[in-house]
């Protein structure tokens, strides 16, 4: 069955709400900002999942491996972990929209594969055979910041070539494919929708420019469709709501995706 793995986010800071949302769901995704706080004895022994901004498509600093080596110690039921592959600058800049512009040097598609070949045998050394190992499609936006990294035979060839899982972003894609002027089917299609091991869920809107965007909303009724589909069909082990305004209407999607995925322990 598929679990709700829920991020640990700043609901978590006000302790009635977090008892009430673990409560809610099968387990907890971890994420980097909340490292610390979910150390704690009470978290970290429902963590199972953990999403990271670190990029393994790019040069990663000197000890950024050595401290996944250290997470199964730390959080023991711990399986997954994913990556971003956000950029293909390996500084870019975040602009007045919160998107990324060119920033830093400009990485070639091949540079970006290479690296990740090296980086992620080095994580899969680093993590042992016992947890997975994922990335996640990104959103398009049309600057240069986003070159390669969210066509569907980068994403895949990042996947395959280096035996991972894929987490699949379904507010991602159909930002992707709006705003790269595509059908939503055609640019799923070219994604390595086999390989899914967890699913992302939440709403997107579009701006006045028409520029779709992550709005991190509420889902809407043809995503919690989606997100359903695709469990059914994938046997994704994860889907994880990143919906972060309200508590108690996360509590409210968090019924829903029990009502309409097959979900459980």
């Amino acid at each position: 069955m598929t679990k709700i793995a829920l991020p640990i986010s700043n609901f978590f800071e006000d302790r009635a709400e977090a008892v009430d949302l673990v409560r809610a769901a099968d387990c907890l995704e971890l994420r980097d900002r909340m490292l610390e706080y979910a150390a704690g004895p009470a978290i970290r022994g429902t963590v199972e999942a953990m999403h990271t901004d670190l990029q393994p498509i790019h040069p990663m600093a000197h000890g950024a491996i050595e401290r996944f080596r250290l997470l199964p110690d730390t959080f023991p039921n711990l399986r997954l972990i994913s990556f971003h592959t956000a950029s293909s600058c390996d500084a870019p800049i975040i602009n007045d929209k919160g998107h990324y512009i060119e920033g830093g040097r400009q990485l070639s598609r091949d540079e970006l594969l290479r690296t990740a070949l090296d980086n992620f045998r080095e994580l899969k050394q680093a993590l042992g055979k016992d947890i997975m190992i994922a990335v996640e499609n990104n959103n398009y936006f049309r600057t240069e910041a986003y070159r390669y990294i969210t066509d569907g035979d980068f994403i895949s060839s990042v996947v395959r070539d280096n035996g991972l899982w894929f987490v699949y972003d379904i507010a991602h894609a159909r930002i992707t494919a709006h705003n790269k002027g595509m059908e939503y089917r055609e640019y799923k299609s070219s994604l390595p929708m086999d390989r899914v091991v967890q699913l992302h869920i939440s709403g997107y809107d579009i701006s006045g420019d028409g520029t779709a965007y992550d709005a991190h909303a509420y889902p809407a009724q043809d995503d919690m469709d989606e997100a359903a589909l695709i469990a059914a069909a994938s046997g994704a082990e994860y889907i994880t709501p990143e919906y972060y305004k309200d508590p108690k209407e996360l509590l409210r999607l968090i019924q829903e995706i029990k009502d309409k995925v097959r979900v459980g322990h």
